[in-house]
């Protein structure tokens, strides 16, 4: 179903999970719609999902099982359990460089921002 789904209308529902108007707030449902509209190629939602990513909102369990079947930065334990390790901050990356490569400002702020960070911790190490 979410594949016919227009990525301004996900968008637009995952800012109205965000925010909790008119509903009642859900960070997880925020993060799917997020996700489906950045897997489409909206820029605002890759904003949207990776800045959330990075406050440390939980990523919903049913995304981590889709991601980790298709490659992303989700990871299988060890001992065989689904998704349990997730690296936000590398999931947030992408999504940046996604809306970076779509030629969004605050994609690429986002971005300089992380390789900031990155250099004062190996500065500071």
């Amino acid at each position: 179903m979410s594949s016919s789904l227009h990525p301004g209308a996900l968008y637009l529902l995952g800012a109205t999970y965000l925010t909790g108007d008119c509903v009642k707030q859900d960070l997880g449902s925020a993060m799917w719609c997020f996700q489906r509209a950045s897997e489409k190629g909206h820029a605002g939602a890759t904003i949207g999902y990776g800045s959330l990513l990075l406050r440390g909102v939980q990523v919903p369990e049913i995304l981590l099982k889709f991601n980790a079947t298709r490659g992303a930065a989700a990871r299988k334990s060890r001992t065989g359990d689904e998704c349990s390790r997730v690296d936000p901050v590398e999931m947030a990356r992408k999504q940046f460089e996604i809306a970076a490569k779509a030629r969004c400002d605050l994609g690429m702020r986002w971005q300089m921002r992380l390789e900031e960070e990155d250099k004062s911790v190996a500065l500071a190490t």
